[in-house]
């Protein structure tokens, strides 16, 4: 069993190496050829607007699905005509599915343009995001880290303890002691992963 899972997952590991390629310059560009978005007038066909969020919205920002509550299906197909009668037409198409889950949403993406003008291009996305109770970092110029309450956004917030971190004003350097299991690596991958995360 443990041979099958191993092949399983090399061959998937090549499979998306191989699919991998770079896609030709501007690529993101061509996701709006056939987004439902622009081909609805951003209208969807349940009523409303889709000014809230879909399966494309990974595309500007993968966080906006966290917030997502129903399953949502979108395809489209352009055709890329010329003027001229003599040459070939283009194809364009988008299908994305977004699905809510307990503990986290997801939401997938395929996009193809094949067009005898532009290299043809084939591009996915998927993205998970969760909802949390969180605060935007104000960035300022003094070179002050302070974190109130901060704590690992991956631990249940009912049982991580917030620590509070300050650092840069008085002085630049911190020692963190204490016992085993007292929390030391999860304070200090706290602060570096909410670092990362405010940039």
């Amino acid at each position: 069993m443990k041979k099958l899972g191993i092949a399983i997952a090399a061959f998937a590991l090549i499979l998306s190496s191989a699919s991998a390629y770079n896609p030709p310059e501007l690529a993101e560009g061509l996701y709006s050829f056939s987004s439902t978005r622009n081909l609805s007038g951003q209208n969807s066909v349940a009523g409303g607007g889709t000014l809230g969020c879909s399966p494309d919205s990974i595309v500007v920002n993968p966080a906006l699905i966290a917030q997502a509550q129903r399953v949502a299906l979108n395809v489209g197909y352009t055709a890329l005509i010329s003027y001229d009668p003599d040459s070939d037409y283009g194809n364009a198409f988008q299908a994305g599915i977004l699905m809510p889950f307990k503990m986290f949403n997801f939401s997938g993406i395929a996009n193809g343009v094949f067009t005898p003008y532009l290299k043809d291009s084939v591009n996915f996305k998927a993205a998970l995001a969760k909802e949390m109770n969180a605060v935007r970092p104000a960035f300022t110029d003094n070179h002050v880290l302070e974190l109130r309450q901060a704590r690992h956004p991956l631990l249940d917030p009912k049982t991580a303890v917030p620590i509070d971190v300050r650092l840069g004003e008085t002085f630049d350097t911190l020692i963190v002691t204490g016992p085993n299991t007292g929390g030391k690596t999860v304070s200090l991958k706290t602060v570096g992963l909410l670092t990362l995360m405010g940039q």
